[in-house]
């Protein structure tokens, strides 16, 4: 805030009090102010200044490992030194930011690689799951099915068997009682001859 306004007093002031801080907590992440103070100085034409500033920010990167500030600040010290007009050391650095620049969109690539496969293999695993749960639902039901199936055509057949035998056995009765009435009236039927031939009183009445 108080680079943007020029009011570089007020900025080194808190400059320095936030390093001060930073090293009474033992926070180790200096980068970012040291970066801050250079941009301050070169905005201020100290590119000397500046490039003193940025290489203190870079010697923290180094310790701290923070890879994704490293392509910004070799930006800066590129454009520090083509603002002196070493063109080679600027082009040094460039070369710098580019290398880590790509370094990094391949560590971005296969970290979203890494992601990728984890959604993936857990989409899978998902998927699994959830086969596994419906197998578990549907082969009860099936087994069930086929049970009740085959238990309900056993009993529509034992049902037909019992009705067929019963209507045969009463088909049957049916005969022997036909046949036991065949009988009889051909019985009767020679005796009211007999007694016709022999004229017998008894005739009219067996016939009425």
């Amino acid at each position: 805030f108080f680079t943007t306004e020029q009011k570089y007093d007020s900025a080194e002031i808190y400059f320095d009090k936030a390093i001060q801080l930073a090293e009474k907590y033992t926070f180790p992440y200096h980068s970012r102010t040291w970066t801050y103070r250079g941009d301050m100085h070169f905005q201020k034409n100290e590119v000397d200044s500046a490039l003193y500033y940025y290489f203190k920010a870079l010697d923290n990167l180094e310790e701290t490992g923070l890879k994704g500030e490293y392509q910004e600040l070799y930006g800066k010290i590129s454009n520090a030194y083509s603002s002196q007009g070493d063109t080679t050391t600027a082009h040094e650095y460039e070369n710098k930011k580019l290398l880590i620049e790509g370094q990094l969109n391949e560590e971005k690539f296969k970290s979203t690689q890494k992601v990728l496969t984890l959604l993936t293999n857990e989409e899978k695993t998902q998927m699994q799951k959830r086969y596994f749960i419906i197998l578990r639902v549907i082969i009860p039901l099936v087994l069930f099915l086929i049970i009740f199936t085959w238990w309900f055509v056993r009993q529509y057949k034992a049902k037909y068997i019992r009705k067929e035998a019963h209507e045969m056995e009463i088909h049957k009765i049916r005969e022997q009682e036909t046949e036991k009435l065949k009988i009889r009236l051909n019985k009767s039927l020679d005796e009211i001859i007999e007694l016709a031939k022999k004229n017998d009183p008894s005739f009219m009445i067996k016939f009425q």
